[in-house]
């Protein structure tokens, strides 16, 4: 529960993407100077690095469950409790907490942190976590100023802290660790006249900067901020991400600005892969809840239209008769239209669970993709006649790939469905394979009722909804919103492209695939 003043976002990695972002924070955790913990609701730990498990003087082994009540000042306990059930009720961040930790051995450390609530996937509170910053240094910096300069000067320069005094701004004094994260030497920080200390500042935070240094070496405690993260340039041109604190001290009768400094450059990168995994995460969730959205209705609609019509011939047996035979047929239509289309949603969210948990696989084999095209085209001539469409077919000789055929056949059978669908009446479909020196390059083109560049952006998307053609078409938007991202990825798995072209809303619309030739 000591940490520097990071962000840690909310993040319980559980995609492959994720995995490959938590990795990469793992390994910075195990390699940063700074502990690092997580804790459950309990205080009990069950993360933590060895940096914490040294700076606590605990064997990894004595400290994995240990509840934090164990090494903090008998003092601070209630103060501790306090803070993190303040952060676990509001769920906001509370900085620059301080208080005492005792390691095993009884020494006394001062810690600062900033502590923040740990979720999962779903959202729910499941502890705390932060990094360890251990202010020791700077506390004890602090109470020998108080006794003379020369007593800081000596602790000062053995510091690992970066410590800094600036009056007149002019920079009157650095230590070592100072000078050594700048990349400066003491010598040449001597020589820089006022203001010059600016090259250091990043242009984000120099007017923030300049504006606190000038009211603290007057003395002033109006709006002055004695905590904050800020990037530096360090003489090689490299940006430097740094915690700051700085305070007004009497220095040789006037007041002036002493500044510590500690490189954070490494937590700023673990938070960023963290933000981004956030996002990520919230993305999903959205997506999640969309999902359950669309699927329940999309499940509904047929399980409504089943469910009346077994009803209605449940009455109908009672009383049948030759009259009410054709009410009868029409009632079994409704239940085969239903049975299909709820068929065809869990067989297409089936797919899309087994695709984005890695569990699809390719049974590749050596067909003529001509010969599957025009096969597609005979098994639905039927659809194609009642819509009285015209088609136009123009294939080479033969065009063979190696490919999961029967995946194959559903992109065909996808894309030709929705130009019948979405085509007028009357329609011409165009269907054409052509090859290039490594692709077998398929396309399907119709003069039905296009998509706007909206609809082009989001098209392959799951769950995507496109624009509703004018009224005078017999066309019903409809579908679940799978099929052209089940497509997509199917393509993709075979190493392949799909791209989609439109001059606007009823103006038609072409799908291009392109397969890789048999080798």
């Amino acid at each position: 529960m000591l940490t520097s003043n990071n962000k840690i976002n909310n993040t319980e990695k559980n995609e492959r993407s994720g995995a490959i972002s938590e990795t990469k924070f793992r390994k910075i955790i195990e390699n940063s100077k700074e502990s690092y913990f997580e804790v459950d609701l309990k205080g009990n730990l069950i993360f933590f690095n060895d940096a914490l498990s040294k700076a606590l003087e605990y064997p990894p082994n004595e400290l994995l469950g240990l509840n934090y009540r164990k090494f903090i000042d008998n003092e601070d306990l209630e103060l501790v409790y306090n803070a993190y059930n303040k952060v676990f009720k509001s769920e906001d961040e509370l900085d620059n907490f301080q208080y005492k930790v005792i390691t095993k051995t009884g020494k006394v450390l001062f810690g600062e942190n900033t502590i923040q609530l740990r979720y999962n996937s779903q959202g729910e509170k499941i502890g705390f976590r932060g990094f360890m910053r251990d202010i020791t240094d700077q506390k004890i910096a602090e109470q020998k100023l108080k006794e003379s300069e020369q007593k800081f000067r000596t602790i000062a320069e053995k510091s690992l802290l970066g410590i800094a005094i600036v009056q007149d701004n002019v920079v009157k004094y650095i230590n070592k660790q100072f000078s050594t994260l700048i990349g400066y030497t003491i010598d040449e920080v001597k020589n820089w006249k006022a203001y010059e200390y600016k090259i250091l500042i990043h242009p984000d935070h120099l007017k923030f900067v300049s504006e606190q240094l000038r009211k603290k070496q007057q003395g002033k405690k109006d709006g002055i901020k004695n905590r904050y993260a800020i990037k530096l340039i360090k003489k090689s041109g490299e940006t430097l991400w740094v915690d700051n604190f700085s305070k007004t001290i009497n220095y040789r009768g006037r007041p002036a600005n002493l500044i510590t400094i500690i490189d954070i450059s490494k937590q700023k990168e673990a938070e960023e892969l963290i933000k981004q995994e956030n996002q990520r995460l919230k993305e999903l969730d959205e997506m999640r809840k969309s999902f359950l959205d669309r699927a329940s209705h999309e499940l509904k609609t047929p399980l409504t239209s089943v469910y009346g019509a077994s009803q209605l011939l449940t009455q109908i047996c009672d009383n049948f008769n030759d009259n009410n035979l054709k009410d009868v047929r029409e009632l079994l239509g409704m239940i085969n239209e239903g049975t299909e289309k709820l068929i065809s949603l869990v067989s297409n969210l089936l797919d899309i669970s087994r695709i984005e948990n890695g569990n699809y696989y390719l049974e590749k084999e050596s067909f003529d993709l001509c010969a599957l095209t025009s096969q597609c085209v005979a098994d639905m001539k039927y659809l194609i006649q009642e819509r009285d469409h015209e088609i136009k077919i123009s294939l080479p000789e033969n065009c063979n790939i190696d490919a999961d055929k029967s995946k194959i056949e559903r992109v065909i059978v996808n894309l030709l469905s929705n130009a019948i669908k979405y085509t007028p009446r009357g329609g011409l479909i165009r269907i054409e394979i052509t090859k290039s020196k490594i692709f077998c390059i398929f396309s399907i083109s119709d003069n039905g009722i296009g998509l706007s560049d909206n609809d082009i952006n989001k098209v392959f998307d799951k769950f995507s909804n496109i624009s509703k053609p004018s009224d005078e078409y017999d066309i019903k938007i409809e579908g679940t919103g799978l099929g052209l991202h089940i497509t997509k990825e199917f393509i993709h798995m075979h190493d392949g492209g799909i791209s989609v072209k439109s001059k606007g809303l009823n103006k038609g619309t072409t799908f291009t695939v392109k397969l890789p030739l048999k080798e």
